[in-house]
């Protein structure tokens, strides 16, 4: 259970620069409903998407579609070889 927190809320400091944010909402030990675990945000709350490296192509697609709707800037993550680093591309 501390390995799970501990993997899920923090990042390694090689990382830093993503300046992530992480939303969570603890409902143990109860069985939360999909309700429950859905959060919603207006549609402005959204600078741009940015479509991480193994997504799949389905989810790609369904999050592009979206984001076209809502005129929501998109990118691809992108490896850079031979470093601790993700570029970003974008693709919207």
């Amino acid at each position: 259970m501390k390995k799970g927190f501990k993997e899920t809320h923090t990042k390694s400091f090689e990382w830093e620069y993503e300046k992530e944010y992480r939303l969570f909402n603890l409902l143990f030990p109860a069985i939360p409903t999909t309700k429950e675990r859905t959060i919603t945000f207006p549609d402005t709350f959204f600078a741009e998407i940015i479509i991480g490296l193994m997504t799949p192509e389905q989810h790609k697609k369904e999050i592009i579609y979206h984001a076209q709707e809502k005129n929501i800037k998109i990118y691809q993550a992108k490896k850079t070889p031979f470093r601790f680093e993700v570029t970003r591309e974008e693709i919207l």
